[in-house]
């Protein structure tokens, strides 16, 4: 399982947003709004990735200030972890359940983890044209948008990539310039 903290480790969550520049509205967002979430709406999904780090970043605090688990825990040991309280009656565990630990045993769910979630979608840079051409206009006008920014996107090409009709520009995972995670491994 991905260790979260490893990837994004504890911060301040601003969300996707949306940002208007001359009428047009562009979506930003690290992976892709996929087909699965076309209709859902910006709030909404800015509303659960907090509400998902939250939780994490609460039961992660709770588990370190009753030294039960490390800093180095990762997710899956903390997911665990959090099923194994809410399995246990109150009297056994020695202290009420906070609704943080509940929400955490089902991170297999939550949209930062899912491989089809905002921050991990890649189908805008592996789609062929005529599949993101297809598929493109639902997921726009489901979000409001005129255009999707998306980082980290696995291309060949090491500069913004516009794709679909320019209705989505995809910022390659190593641009012009910078040292290669990969080389340095």
């Amino acid at each position: 399982m991905l260790d979260l903290h490893a990837v994004l480790g504890s911060m301040s969550v601003h969300g996707f947003g949306q940002l208007g520049e001359s009428g047009n509205q562009r979506v930003f967002v690290h992976g892709g709004i996929s087909p699965r979430f076309a209709g859902r709406d910006l709030e909404e999904i800015n509303r659960e990735v907090r509400r998902e780090i939250e939780s994490l970043d609460a039961a992660r605090a709770d588990l370190l200030d009753r030294d039960w688990i490390l800093p180095t825990t990762g997710l899956a040991q903390i997911v665990a972890l959090a099923r194994q309280l809410a399995e246990m009656d109150e009297e056994e565990r020695g202290f009420p359940l906070p609704p943080y630990f509940a929400h955490l045993a089902d991170a297999e769910n939550w949209l930062i983890l899912r491989e089809d979630g905002p921050l991990w979608f890649r189908g805008y840079g592996r789609w062929g044209d005529e599949e993101g051409e297809a598929l493109m206009p639902a997921i726009l006008a489901g979000l409001g948008a005129e255009h999707v920014v998306v980082a980290h996107t696995p291309q060949k090409s090491r500069s913004i990539t516009p794709r679909f009709d320019s209705r989505i520009r995809t910022a390659p995972r190593n641009p012009e310039g910078l040292a290669s995670i990969d080389q340095d491994r």
